[in-house]
């Protein structure tokens, strides 16, 4: 197994958190945060973006997405963002790198497997949603969280829309529901 290490960009910071090797012609993206559920902070974003583009760019005939610890990925932290931002910081600085991760998982070449434990919320339910193919253990579970914050989940929408129908969508919004693998089955977020 490989070890890679995509270049560092221009005055980013390597996150911690995101990991990818390889492993003949598999690139294994894994979340790696787990004391924390897995939830991914902004620097994290934009890693999990730049390494699914490299992986993208290889030779690689897969990639898969996986997670350390019980759960595969709780959500964004909200803890490290901007203050007080003004709508154009908090979409550059906020929403346009969870949008950039939804665009990578789109257009890289290869098809993405994301393996799902645990809990999948927020954010973590539409990445795993967005995967070409999503596998989940018994015990996953997966959840759209947003309103309890009263805030409409309106990037995961965007992530969930190509896969799920849409009355589906509204039912997990509007119950804030937390289902388990067997039925993210049946509505299509999991293969």
């Amino acid at each position: 197994m490989q070890c890679i290490i995509p270049a560092q960009r221009q005055g980013e910071p390597m996150s911690e958190g995101i990991k990818s090797t390889r492993d003949d012609m598999v690139v294994t993206i894994t979340i790696d945060r787990p004391a924390e559920g897995n939830v991914l902070t902004l620097a994290m974003l934009r890693a999990l973006t730049a390494r699914l583009k490299d992986a993208g760019a290889s030779d690689a005939k897969v990639i898969a997405l996986r997670s350390t610890g019980a759960d595969f990925c709780r959500g964004r932290d909200p803890k490290g963002g901007p203050q007080n931002p003004t709508a154009l910081v908090m979409r550059d600085e906020v929403l346009q790198p969870i949008l950039d991760v939804y665009d990578a998982l789109n257009n890289v070449p290869q098809p993405v497997i994301c393996a799902v434990q645990g809990a999948a919320h927020g954010f973590g339910c539409a990445m795993a949603t967005a995967a070409d193919l999503t596998i989940a253990a018994e015990g996953a579970t997966f959840k759209l969280p947003e309103m309890t914050h009263n805030l409409p989940p309106t990037l995961a929408i965007s992530a969930l829309m190509t896969k799920v129908p849409r009355k589906a969508i509204a039912w997990l919004i509007y119950t804030l529901a937390e289902i388990d693998a067997k039925t993210a089955l049946s509505l299509g977020m999991v293969s």
